[in-house]
């Protein structure tokens, strides 16, 4: 979001828990960013600086994210992913240096849980299983009631996975690329995952950029699915990867049952027909180029080529 801001001749304040190591992460990018350390716990931090800011834009991507260690604290999860942008909302609102501001969300289909529905669109009930679910649940509610109520410019995009090559390795995309690659070296014999029959909407986190940056400039807020419309099952993911190397994922893969997520959701993909109607935004880059595109940069960081820059803000999604 931040190079798609840039591009766009929008001045970026980043606030990160630590400036100095965002500005390296970022790489060429920080010469154009203005970094603020930042804690993402403390109260009223966020009003301080979003009224010294007077933004036209506010995109909120902090998030203590899913995976494992999920439910070792909950309440933080709470505290940063759900009230965190409650300041957000509360600020636009009490503060005419913020009260034009376009806010939007990053929220996630996490908050369809199992509902008993594969096909999500905004109409879709939401049952979220998970502490993450439940905590980007109150923000979408409680964004809906400020933009209903009190006019305020706020949205939530509802982000089905989105991949790149920035993806942490905790996320099992790039830790599929990642194995492929140094399987691919000889520098490791196996991959152990949790379970092969997941099924996920996987699509390209550049492209899901642009479908927010779209809602932040449009004439009227309104939530969206950010999603492809297609469901993959795991298994699709490695044989992508494994296949980019010239090899088999199925002489490599080993079942760890132990680490399979505690409460995985039943398998449903998004349906992203009303953004297309609305702002124009359709997905574009297939499953296998976004993989393929993955493994190719593990491989250039393995014959020595630098990394492409890696954003690391308060937890971030990805």
């Amino acid at each position: 979001m931040a190079e798609r801001l840039v591009a766009e001749g929008v001045k970026v304040i980043a606030p990160v828990r630590c400036a100095d190591t965002a500005r390296e992460s970022c790489g060429a990018l920080a010469a154009a960013l203005e970094f603020v350390d930042f804690d993402f716990l403390q109260p009223g931090a966020c009003s301080s600086l979003l009224e010294s800011v007077a933004p036209d834009f506010i995109f909120n991507f902090a998030a203590r994210s899913t995976g494992s260690g999920m439910y070792d604290n909950p309440e933080e999860i709470y505290r940063v992913n759900a009230c965190f942008p409650m300041e957000i909302l509360h600020t636009m609102l009490a503060s005419p240096a913020c009260r034009g501001a376009s806010f939007v969300q990053a929220s996630s289909a996490e908050m369809f849980g199992d509902n008993g529905n594969t096909r999500q669109d905004e109409s879709a009930c939401f049952r979220p299983r998970s502490p993450y679910g439940s905590a980007k649940l109150y923000v979408h509610n409680m964004i809906g009631i400020y933009r209903q109520t009190q006019g305020l410019h706020a949205s939530s995009a509802i982000l089905f996975n989105h991949e790149s090559t920035r993806r942490p390795e905790a996320f099992v995309t790039r830790k599929i690329a990642v194995a492929a690659a140094r399987i691919r070296h000889g520098l490791q014999d196996k991959l152990l995952l949790g379970n092969l029959e997941a099924q996920r909407d996987w699509g390209y986190a550049p492209e899901y950029v642009d479908a927010m940056y779209r809602m932040a400039c449009a004439s009227e807020p309104e939530d969206f699915v950010i999603a492809t419309g297609a469901l993959h099952p795991l298994t699709d993911v490695l044989d992508f990867a494994f296949t980019a190397v010239g090899l088999d994922y199925r002489a490599y893969v080993v079942v760890d049952r132990a680490s399979a997520r505690k409460a995985e959701r039943a398998p449903h993909f998004g349906d992203p027909s009303l953004i297309g109607r609305r702002l124009g935004w359709r997905p574009g880059k297939p499953l296998r180029e976004i993989i393929e595109e993955m493994v190719r940069a593990e491989l250039e960081h393995l014959s020595g080529q630098p990394r492409a820059a890696r954003f690391s803000g308060a937890g971030t999604e990805g």
